[in-house]
């Protein structure tokens, strides 16, 4: 029974400890003043604060109690571990009233306070108001604004423009300010309406201009101001090496952004006091049912938390996550109607695939059928027919042709024929093509078409000089020099001479003087059947001599406008 009674002691201690809420004071001290809660480095009392953060709770002379900064006369409306509040004073000049209050300030210097410039602002209210700002704590500041307006039917209520109320910002650091008010017409035109001029520093974030402040702020006589704070004078770097830091654990510390020294904060995951020597404890996530971030199984973790899914179920177990769901899987609606959009798109792409492949198969019929038609397919067996063709005809359409000729361009025309003109092309891959422009092609005219292609808290460079090269040895007499050995020694120099002279009249520059491609066949023809049979020699007609002379032969061949023969 004992055992039993100090285990359930120490659990329900345990307990006490886990739920207390979490100090912000150190042991002993006083933690309020009134309804105000006072959170360490702040303090009342002798050692519970740290120096420069000393209040007075006093409740003496007040009750409910007030606070007050140090032993001075600035009250303090509320403090947190981020900012303090404090009651600034309002500059009031008024019609027919003695200016006794035109001219307030206040000062915090030699205080770790520092008035904040992203919370508050510079502010006057009044139709015929001058309002100046001046003196700062490291350098001179004079800043202010105007308020003038002709009556209270041209002020718009929620915005300080300058007609009614006017507002400045105030520099970074400033520890002190002056406030000063002034008249145009000292109120006389406005005195029915708008008969004083106010001026002050108050929060942004607790202010919002409307008409009826133009009497409102003549029983006001403060308004609050937003003070930021920090420890010592040293950033978080000159704290750390001279081992002054007040940063307790669980926490880090951040340099202050609006004057010197630095402030404490609680590492993520954590919550607290970081200026206590306990340093900031571990936030239980899984605690508050309303806050759990998990929607089934919660695991708290020092600085963080684990959330997981329950047997049976699947998925990361956040509430921001994909949650848990049913380990079996199932088909949400939303799923159904992706799957079946998905599957419609599929087969849209599908059929679109089918149709355009039946089209391109369908034009692909009808190139070849125009093909055919036009002697095409007699054409590709003529070449092929033919020993050495590497090439056979291409297929092109009319506005590919046109492209290339430069639609037919008459500095593009090479010769004429009985029944066409014949035009230079150039294809996209800069290849040059002949191109004869004219009627159906005739299936009797094949062999002419195909002997008429011309050689063209654009020989290349190394081509050209190849071809000067044996240019020049052909006139030197040289050709034997220039030739391969092999083809030397073993071919018959009269037929090598003949076909050098011929290769030279092809390489001629003017097309008048180069052979057609009837007359090159016919030559190499003859050739190779003189190196089968020797003995039968040419007949007198047929001599090299009108071969390697010009003929004057023009064709009268047939072409067609889609078909075009590659030249080498």
């Amino acid at each position: 029974m004992v055992a039993q009674s100090l285990i359930a002691l120490l659990f329900l201690l345990c307990l006490a400890q886990a739920t207390s809420p979490i100090s912000t004071a150190l042991p002993g001290c006083r933690t309020t003043c009134g309804n105000l809660t006072l959170p360490y480095p702040f303090g009342t009392e002798e050692g519970c604060y740290i120096p420069g953060f000393k209040m007075t709770c006093n409740d003496t002379f007040y009750d409910p109690p007030k606070l007050f900064m140090g032993s001075g006369n600035i009250e303090i409306t509320q403090v947190t571990l981020d900012n303090v509040f404090m009651e600034g004073l309002v500059a009031r000049d008024c019609y027919g009233e003695l200016p006794t209050s035109t001219h307030v300030w206040t000062n915090i210097e030699n205080t770790p306070y520092t008035l904040s410039y992203a919370r508050n602002r510079f502010t006057a209210i009044g139709c015929d108001t001058l309002a100046l700002l001046y003196r700062a704590t490291l350098v001179d500041f004079t800043s202010g604004c105007i308020s003038l307006c002709a009556d209270d039917d041209s002020v718009a209520n929620g915005t300080c423009a300058g007609s009614g109320c006017c507002q400045t910002t105030i520099p970074m650091g400033m520890k002190r300010f002056d406030a000063m008010l002034g008249s145009v017409q000292n109120h006389t035109t406005t005195k029915s309406f708008s008969p004083c001029s106010f001026a002050f520093l108050i929060d942004r974030e607790q202010f919002e201009f409307s008409v009826p402040d133009f009497i409102r702020f003549r029983s006001r006589s403060t308004v609050p101001v937003v003070l930021d704070w920090a420890v010592g004078n040293h950033t978080c770097g000159d704290a750390n090496k001279s081992g002054s830091i007040v940063c307790g654990p669980n926490s880090g510390c951040v340099d202050s952004d609006n004057g010197p020294g630095y402030k404490c904060r609680c590492n993520q995951g954590y919550h607290g006091n970081p200026y206590l020597a306990v340093g900031c404890e571990d936030i239980d996530e899984c605690e508050d049912p309303s806050t759990n971030p998990c929607v089934s199984i919660c695991t708290n973790t020092p600085g963080s938390y684990i959330c997981s899914c329950s047997d049976g179920t699947a998925g990361d177990g956040k509430r921001d996550g994909s949650g848990c769901r049913s380990a079996t899987k199932t088909f949400p609606l939303v799923q159904v109607v992706l799957g079946c959009g998905l599957g419609f798109m599929f087969l849209l792409a599908i059929n679109s695939l089918i149709y355009w492949g039946v089209k391109k198969r369908r034009m692909v019929q009808m190139r070849e059928k125009l093909f055919e038609e036009n002697g095409g397919v007699l054409l590709q067996r003529q070449i092929a027919s033919r020993e050495g063709a590497a090439r056979t005809a291409k297929i092109f359409t009319a506005e590919q042709l046109a492209k290339a000729t430069n639609n037919y361009s008459q500095d593009r025309v090479i010769g004429k024929g009985g029944n066409g003109t014949v035009y230079k092309g150039i294809l996209p891959d800069n290849s040059v093509v002949a191109i004869k422009k004219s009627m159906v092609l005739d299936g009797n005219q094949v062999e002419q078409f195909i002997n008429e292609v011309v050689v063209l808290s654009q020989m290349s460079r190394e081509e050209q000089l190849l071809a000067m090269h044996f240019i020049s040895s052909m006139e030197r007499g040289q050709l034997f020099e220039i030739l391969e050995r092999r083809v030397a020694t073993e071919g018959d120099g009269s037929q090598l001479e003949e076909v050098a002279q011929l290769a030279e009249r092809c390489l001629r520059l003017t097309g008048e003087e180069r052979p057609s491609m009837k007359e090159v066949a016919e030559e190499l023809e003859r050739l190779r059947r003189f190196e089968r049979h020797p003995w039968a020699q040419p007949s007198s007609d047929e001599g090299s001599g009108r071969l390697l002379g010009r003929t004057g032969y023009q064709s009268d061949m047939d072409s067609v406008d889609n078909i075009s023969m590659p030249i080498d």
